[in-house]
């Protein structure tokens, strides 16, 4: 399970269609700068009262506390990057501002048993 300190969701467009994905930032140490992963598409989401719990379609889960969705100036610049990296391939990249108001992603509550992996 993936624990981003800050994450976004993010919505990349190209001639093949639509995908929805979690760009995660991890904070690193004196010896280990910043590091950043974004997963494989979101497959689904459930919610609890602190946590999103992002299933992606590799299998990986992603477990976002809700007050933490942002980035840091590290994160920023490599959205920016990233941005403008797949603009020259015809692609782009969104930053969704709320999960929960995007048409094409449904959360559900957590089933209690094991949040964020479906059934």
């Amino acid at each position: 399970m993936y624990t981003p300190h800050f994450w976004l969701p993010v919505k990349i467009t190209s001639k093949h269609g639509t995908v929805f994905k979690i760009f995660g930032v991890w904070r690193g140490g004196y010896l280990d700068g910043d590091s950043w992963r974004l997963n494989s598409g979101i497959k689904s989401i459930e919610e609890d009262d602190e946590y999103f719990y992002v299933e992606g379609y590799s299998g990986s889960l992603y477990k976002c506390y809700k007050d933490n969705q942002s980035t840091t100036g590290y994160g920023a610049a490599v959205l920016e990057d990233l941005t403008r990296r797949l603009k020259e391939q015809g692609v782009t990249l969104e930053v969704i501002e709320d999960i929960k108001n995007e048409d094409s992603i449904h959360v559900r509550p957590t089933s209690g048993v094991r949040p964020g992996l479906s059934t």
